[in-house]
This record gives structure tokens, C-alpha cells and sequence, in this order.
């Protein structure tokens, strides 16, 4: 089934393959890859890493609960973006939908891979319209689906049912992309919902929740049938050892992890608290991820204020439905505190 969603001439492609793929014992000598032998930094940097992650998708397995073999990992999300374009979409012939405004990449990459984009744009709530992605899927040149939930860079959740029954609709693959669900506070991975809809795939990182975003690791739940073609035609080594180890040490430690959480959650609420004071706040947007996405009078004019004092922030107004907003990530308390001061400054400033 899975199969005849791919394109073509990938049914048949070998891929490349390890030597060490058929080894199975820990003391092997390994005579095969061309590496050094000599290992100058210590800690098995001279080798290749396991290019199917196994340990790592072990521990993933461990951590959510999710079959081992319905897990693949990437030298993070973005490149799972780019490889299931490529798996799926023919050029000139299949085209991606995506629902604006969301993460650029997802376009991005669609175009790079010479696939045209169809664009369901968000209603004004910031809703999915199911009813026009339903009907616009029936034409039947859209073979993947691109939902990030929560949504970035709105921060809002879209309703389970409605994610579904666009799956359901769409008989090409459906990517939902959970990066930021961790951090929301009652959102179960869809992955358990999916029922018997084997065209589901669940894209997760490390970047987010987990802390690693200079570790480049992202992963998938999906059916077995694409992760195994997924793991045949990746490039053979493209998650580091390091990467990998980083990742695990992570995931087997759950508690500082939900630490955080708790943390970035409760700064979360108080930087919204302070935003629905501000007379130059039009409106702040409900949130279930570690940002904030906020609409002010004049973005640019906040934006520079900010930037002259050091913090950093990102100006969405030129992205479609986001005129004069601002995406705010949370950060520690004292980061925080600062920006909340330079805040007051600037409504001390406009109420002047």
C-alpha cells in the first residue's frame, strides 16, 4: 500500500549499504569503511555512527512507548521534511499542502524539490478550514499534508478531530508535526489516534522540548513500510555519534525535562499576564508551546526597542495573517525579567 505512494523509480533503488549492517557481534574489527584506526579524541570519534541509530531509537521506543520498528531518526526534522518530499512527491505531478501561517520550511523545501505548494490558509480564528483542505484534496494531485501541532507560529492547538478527519481525507501521507507538543499541557501524540490510518506520520525533534537543538536529532513514528524505506535510501551516516549519545542521555532522564517544562510554562503565563496589560498590545494569542505570539501597534517600532536593549525576539509581520506581530520564546526567569523591564519602558514611553 504504502508502495504505490512512492515515486516510481525509488520502488526498486537499493540504496547504499553498510558492511557493518550484517555484523553482529560487539568485539568485531572493523576493516570496512576506510575510517582511521586511531582514535585521537577518545570516545569512538575515529568511527562511523550507527547509521540506523539503533540505541537511540531504542531509548525513543522507551520514552513513548511507540514499536521499535515504527521509528526512524534524521539529522533533525528538517531533514524528515525533505526526504519524505522527495520519497513521495514527483515533480511537475504531486503537489504538498500546507495551511498558512506555519513553518517556512515546509515550502521551502516543496519548492527546492521543484513540487508546487497548495496553500489552505488558516481561517481568521486561526482554525483549520477542513471543509476547503477536504475538497481541494479531492482534486488528486496533493500527496503529502503538512500540519505542525501546536501550530508555529501561532502556539495554538488545532482540535484533534479536525487534524483527522483531513487525514482520513487525504489518501497520500499525512505529516503532523508535534515538535512543540511536549509542551502542551493535556495534547496526547495523534500517533495513538491514528486507528487503522497507516498513511500517518508523526514527526518529533530534540530541539524543543528536549533541549538539544545543536544536537541535530529529529525522528518519526510511522508505518513500518516507511521507515524501512526511509532507512534503505537516507544517507547512511547522517545523525553523529555525539548527536545520538546527547539524545539519549536526554531521554533517559525524564525528570529534568519536565522541570523545565514546569518552568518555561509558569514564565510562559506570566509573560502573557504582563502583554494583556500593555496599552500597545492589540492581542496576545492563547499558546501551547514554549513561545508566545503576540499583536501589537507597531511591530517594527517594538522590535528595534528591543533589539537596541540586547533581546532578540522575531517580527512575523510579513508573514500571511501576522501584520505587526511578534513571536516571543520563553526563556529563563532572569531573561524574563529583563524583557518584561524593557516592556515597561516602552509602555512608559507610549503612554508619555
Amino acid at each position: 500500500m504504502i508502495e504505490s505512494l512512492l515515486r516510481k523509480h525509488l520502488i526498486s533503488l537499493k540504496g547504499y549499504k553498510c558492511a557493518r549492517d550484517e555484523a553482529d557481534c560487539a568485539d568485531a574489527i572493523y576493516l570496512d569503511a576506510n575510517e582511521n584506526c586511531y582514535d585521537h579524541l577518545g570516545g569512538g570519534k575515529n568511527r562511523y555512527p550507527d547509521p540506523k541509530a539503533v540505541r537511540l531509537r531504542e531509548e525513543i521506543s522507551s520514552y513513548f512507548s511507540v514499536p521499535f520498528e515504527n521509528i526512524a531518526v534524521s539529522n533533525g526534522s528538517d531533514e524528515m521534511i525533505d526526504m519524505l518530499i522527495r520519497l513521495f512527491c514527483t515533480p511537475g505531478e504531486d503537489k504538498v499542502m500546507i495551511f498558512s501561517p506555519t513553518y517556512g520550511e515546509y515550502k521551502v523545501f516543496s519548492l527546492f524539490n521543484a513540487v508546487d505548494v497548495v496553500d489552505i490558509p488558516l481561517k481568521p480564528d486561526f482554525s483549520l478550514d477542513v471543509e476547503r483542505a477536504k475538497e481541494r484534496i479531492k482534486m488528486g494531485d496533493v500527496k503529502i499534508v503538512f500540519i505542525t501541532n501546536p501550530n508555529n507560529p501561532t502556539g495554538m492547538l488545532f482540535p484533534k478531530d479536525d487534524i483527522l478527519e483531513i487525514a482520513d481525507a487525504n489518501p497520500g501521507i499525512t505529516v503532523i508535526d508535534e515538535a512543540y507538543a511536549e509542551f502542551a499541557a493535556s495534547y496526547g501524540s495523534l500517533w495513538n489516534q491514528r486507528k487503522d490510518n497507516r498513511r500517518i506520520v508523526i514527526l518529533k525533534t530534540m530541539s524543543k522540548f528536549f533541549s538539544l537543538a545543536s544536537s541535530r536529532v529529529g525522528f518519526m513514528f510511522a508505518d513500518e513500510e516507511i521507515v524501512d524505506v526511509y532507512l534503505r535510501l537516507k544517507a547512511p551516516y547522517n545523525v553523529s555519534l555525539s548527536d545520538q549519545e546527547d539524545a539519549i542521555r536526554v531521554l533517559s532522564d525524564p525528570s529534568s525535562t519536565e522541570r523545565d517544562k514546569d518552568m518555561i510554562i509558569k514564565e510562559r503565563e506570566r509573560l502573557i499576564a504582563k502583554l494583556e496589560k500593555l496599552s500597545f498590545v492589540i492581542s496576545v494569542f492563547p499558546s501551547e508551546a514554549n513561545f508566545v505570539l503576540v499583536k501589537v501597534k507597531d511591530a517594527y517600532n517594538l522590535y528595534s526597542k528591543l533589539l537596541e536593549k540586547g533581546i532578540i525576539v522575531r517580527n512575523r509581520s510579513k508573514d500571511y495573517m501576522l501584520e505587526n506581530t511578534i513571536r516571543i520564546t520563553i526563556g529563563k526567569k532572569e531573561e524574563m525579567d529583563r524583557l518584561m523591564e524593557v516592556l515597561d519602558e516602552e509602555e512608559k514611553s507610549a503612554l508619555s
